[in-house]
């Protein structure tokens, strides 16, 4: 592995390593197992190469590296959702680590190669997927989790910049979901899962779940027309990974003699719970084509889908102030809740002859609606009177995009070389919208109590807004939106029949910050037959999202006055970049990140059944978006309290600061042996290594020069040391009569998170090897039967040091584990499925 890696390394500055490949490969070098292992082949013919949806390749003929990953390697993962199915299929892709706010409670996503999750550009049958309305630590990507795995007839996975070919937020590569097309038959299937432990004494904390799913395919009309409908169900309970209140932490007053109460011991001590969301997620889609003249089909194809998520907050003891100990003598533990109405339909029209011309005209409209609530709280700044409101509306938050698309490529003969040149180009107009609706009055009031003399906090203001999660206030609420018009070039040329060339061009202008250029040469040559060489050159670029230039949110909490050594209440705002608290401390409007793009590989067909890809590349970002950390102290008072903002003492907003480096590989050897009556297996060997290096942080603004604030090593281990450099798998595909096992054997490097409020809550993921399992019998040639778990062993990461469970947010006692494992902290999930198709 050392000499591969030193190989591609002098290629590419001596920083590009191994990479991985699915751990059940998506990729095979011999087509007549395709079938029968249900993995594609090289031939795999692909669309998400070039710019115009309308050309195609193959996986081992494209100029970029381009991975398939097929539906029953999806379905075979035991996985409940897409997002799941595929981060455990293809570890670049991985759920994105750590605590991802209250809205991410509901929602979880993953990003590619351990950059941003809004730098992966996310199609349907080749057309710009909407993303989601929450937010998400400043993201907002994609939410694959509400496109039925049912739906699914292969992904298309671009590891290569595409801004040229595709538009904004395609740095890290492109994630092209295909949908079935069948026009008979179909399939069900039906599954439960679930973790094998849980911490704690709660029930029904193991993720304890079933899913249905299910999708026909009908004919349409007599000229080749189809419809594909789909649709799954999934529920499941939520999980829990943290530990007991422990013993030195109080949750009851003293008694009057001074001693602890007996509830301190009589009661569970077990009062958190943080893990996964409990989620109801109904999903439907269809996909249809039907010929209506010679050359012209009409065709659409949409998601409808409706996802109510469940999490909880912190637990607040009856001793807080946030705490009315007659509505709660125990305490309480705030509910975040989610209910999500999400579809996008397309239409269009598609053509084989205009001008001489094949052309493709489309129109989507994707919206993601959610309402948010905070359920089981209070709202204490209110006073007693209002003791009795306990559930509040937060509010909605809303996001749409109108993506409009029109297509042409043709083949032209230039009588220059034997093969013609293809031509494609087209044009886009997209409107892109962000609303947020203010909540119900009390989710976010900001009352006038104060806990009276003789009561245990007496003189201290609650935290306005309902305790956990406040409502969204008119202040901060409203509805912003750009337009984007974009224009696009793309041609392809074969010199020779070794030689191949495509060389792309776009423009992308939007209305909030001006235009954008980007271009992309890509080449491949056939040096034998054997072996073949790639590479790549692109520059791209990832637009800010509208709730990075426009969401709002103002947190309370409490510090210890040192003069008179009670309770003050301060407040942090994360501010707009262009709002007046954002502006009086130096901010500025965002601009796009700017990527700079190179790849270099191989593709070597050695002996017949065995075939090795290797790709390293990287990826230059500047003016890349990240979080400002928290400015506070007497120059940021004494700046916003002129900008007249008495009440704001702490301010955080986003800003185009970070200038990255990363360099990796992607490396995979895959063997087919067959073995007559024991069976065939499919071997592959993966491994992935990802370094990611902070050139620069842009300075503080002026205005802040002289405050004493500085970016902390928590935004250098944020950008460097979240996901593991170096993932490595060895997985077998085992078919032997009516039996198949996929075995597959996982290595993560270590992970590292760096606190910004002290080295005392860092947290540090060693090393680990996963094992994955998947058994399945054919009852019959269209019924099967499957067993199997995704982290077999079911190991769990390292337990949280000592002081930074001391200091965390909500005192615990172990187990508590860290939250930057690549591979979760839920321990084994373990399933039973059955499949039918007709």
């Amino acid at each position: 592995m050392s000499t591969v890696a030193a190989a591609v390394g002098g290629l590419l500055c001596g920083r590009v390593a191994l990479a991985q490949t699915p751990p059940a490969p998506p990729v095979i070098a011999d087509a007549s197992a395709s079938s029968e292992a249900g993995l594609p082949s090289l031939q795999q013919v692909v669309v998400t190469t070039t710019a115009s949806r309308a050309t195609s390749s193959t996986v081992e003929k494209s100029a970029s590296p381009i991975v398939v990953v097929t539906s029953t390697a999806l379905l075979r993962t035991g996985q409940q959702n897409l997002r799941d199915a595929l981060a455990d299929i293809y570890p670049s892709y991985s759920n994105l680590a750590g605590y991802q706010g209250q809205q991410g409670e509901g929602v979880k996503v993953a990003t590619l190669d351990g950059l941003d999750p809004k730098d992966v550009l996310v199609l349907v049958n080749g057309k710009r997927r909407h993303k989601t309305a929450l937010y998400l630590n400043g993201e907002a990507p994609v939410d694959l989790d509400l496109i039925p795995v049912s739906a699914v007839d292969h992904i298309e996975i671009l590891k290569d910049g595409a801004a040229a070919q595709y538009g904004s937020d395609a740095i890290a590569g492109v994630i092209n979901i295909i949908l079935k097309k069948d026009d008979e038959g179909g399939s069900a299937t039906v599954g439960y899962g679930q973790y094998g432990s849980s911490v704690g004494t709660f029930t029904n904390l193991k993720g304890r779940g079933g899913v249905g799913q299910f999708d026909q395919g009908f004919k349409l009309g007599d000229g080749g027309g189809f419809l594909n409908v789909s649709g799954s169900v999934d529920v499941h309970k939520a999980t829990n990974v943290y530990g007991p209140y422990p013993l030195s932490s109080r949750i009851y007053p003293l008694q009057s003699d001074g001693e602890p109460s007996a509830l301190e011991t009589s009661l569970s001590r077990y009062r958190q719970i943080e893990g996964q969301p409990a989620v109801q997620d109904y999903d439907l889609g269809y996909n249809a084509e039907l010929p209506i003249g010679s050359d012209v089909t009409l065709y659409s194809f949409s998601t409808l889908a409706y996802r109510y998520s469940q999490g909880w907050g912190f637990f607040r003891t009856a001793i807080s102030p946030q705490t009315y100990p007659d509505v709660y003598p125990n305490g309480f533990m705030p509910e975040f809740e989610s209910a999500e109405y999400d579809y996008q339909p397309v239409v269009g029209l598609k053509g084989d002859e205009l001008l001489g011309w094949k052309w493709d005209l489309s129109s989507t409209y994707g919206v993601d609606n959610g309402k948010i609530y905070t359920d089981d709280s209070l709202n204490a700044s209110l006073g007693p009177a209002y003791e009795d409101i306990h559930d509040f509306y937060d509010g909605r938050v809303v996001e749409a995009e109108w993506i409009n698309d029109f297509d042409v490529n043709r083949d032209v003969e230039t009588g220059l070389f034997a093969n013609p040149l293809t031509i494609s180009a087209g044009l886009e107009y997209r409107r892109e919208t962000f609303s947020v609706d203010p909540g119900q009055w009390a989710s976010y009031a900001d009352g006038t109590f104060v806990w009276p003399a003789g009561t245990l906090n007496a003189g201290i203001a609650p935290n306005p807004g309902a305790s956990g999660m406040d409502g969204y206030s008119p202040q901060i609420s409203g509805s912003w939106s750009r337009d984007v018009q974009a224009v696009y070039v793309d041609i392809n040329q074969a010199l020779t029949d070794a030689w191949n060339v495509d060389l792309a061009g776009r423009y992308e202008r939007y209305s909030d910050f001006g235009g954008v250029p980007s271009g992309k040469l890509a080449t491949r040559y056939q040096i034998s037959p054997a072996v073949a060489i790639r590479g790549t050159a692109s520059n791209g670029f990832s637009a800010p999202t509208l709730q990075q230039e426009h969401y709002a949110l103002s947190t309370g909490g409490y510090t210890t006055d040192p003069t008179t050594g009670l309770l003050t209440q301060e407040f942090t705002d994360l501010a707009p970049p262009t709002s007046a608290i954002a502006t009086a401390l130096g901010a500025t409007a965002l601009r796009p990140e700017h990527s700079t793009n190179f790849s270099l590989g191989l593709v070597i067909t050695p002996v017949e059944g065995t075939t090795a890809t290797v790709d390293g590349y990287i990826i230059d970002i500047r003016n890349r978006i990240i979080e400002t950390p928290t400015l506070e102290g007497s120059t940021v008072v004494g700046l916003l309290q002129a900008a007249g903002f008495s009440n704001v003492t702490e301010a955080e907003f986003f800003t185009n600061a970070a200038h990255t480096v990363t360099r990796g590989g992607d490396l995979s050897i895959v063997h087919l042996d067959d073995f007559g009556e024991l069976g065939r297996v499919k071997w592959t060997l993966a491994s992935t290594e990802n370094v990611t290096s902070v050139v620069s942080l842009a300075g503080i603004p002026p205005a802040l020069a002289n405050s004493g604030i500085a970016w902390s090593s928590s935004i250098y281990s944020e950008l460097t040391q979240y996901y593991p450099k170096n993932v490595t798998s060895l997985s077998g595909h085992w078919i032997v009569g009516k039996v198949d096992l996929d075995l597959v054997e996982k290595h993560f490097s270590s992970t590292n998170y760096v606190s910004p409020s002290g080295s005392e809550l860092d947290q540090h993921s060693s090393p680990a090897f996963i094992t994955d399992l998947d058994v399945g019998y054919s009852l019959t040639a269209a019924a099967r039967l499957s067993i199997g778990a995704t982290n077999f062993f079911n190991k769990r990461p390292n337990e949280q040091t000592p002081s930074a469970i001391k200091y965390g947010s909500v005192p615990s006692a172990y187990p508590v584990y860290v939250w930057y494992a690549p591979y979760g902290n839920d321990g084994g999930y373990y399933y039973a499925r059955f499949e039918y198709s007709w």
